[in-house]
């Protein structure tokens, strides 16, 4: 079943607006054709989503992330550590459903960061930002 409105946008904040608009109605096969289509577009959607559909749509990431598509994508990493942080640090989100998923994409990450081309004096240390945020999960 995919997620309703109140799902993705459940504070009804601007942000959330945008997620809405973009997610809403789509599976997840169409949110990753999307998301591969502009990856900085929609990565901060997620950011924004309520759990219900943060939960529902996170994998699109991961689909990403280990495609090829994703292959010198600092972006998408760095900003997969700040939708992290704020889903976990901000939000308080439940991922419990979610957390093998997490586990594995935050490991595949750290087990191949040299893929993506970080520039660690542009981005700082990702690597260590999303180790953090999966300890904090207990992923």
């Amino acid at each position: 079943m995919l997620p309703t409105a109140d799902q993705i946008n459940p504070d009804k904040c601007l942000d959330g607006n945008c997620a809405e608009v973009h997610f809403l109605g789509k599976s997840v096969d169409a949110a990753a054709a999307m998301f591969a289509e502009n990856p900085l577009c929609y990565q901060e959607d997620l950011m924004w989503m309520g759990t219900e559909g943060f939960c529902f749509y996170f994998p699109i990431y991961d689909r990403y992330l280990r495609s090829d598509d994703a292959c010198g994508d600092s972006d998408a990493v760095s900003a997969l550590a700040a939708v992290l942080e704020f889903q976990v640090l901000e939000s308080k989100a439940d991922l419990s459903s979610i957390a093998s998923v997490i586990r594995s994409l935050v490991g595949y990450v750290v087990n191949n960061y040299s893929r993506f081309d970080i520039d660690h004096e542009i981005y700082g240390d990702v690597k260590s930002r999303l180790q953090s945020v999966a300890s904090r999960l207990g992923v």
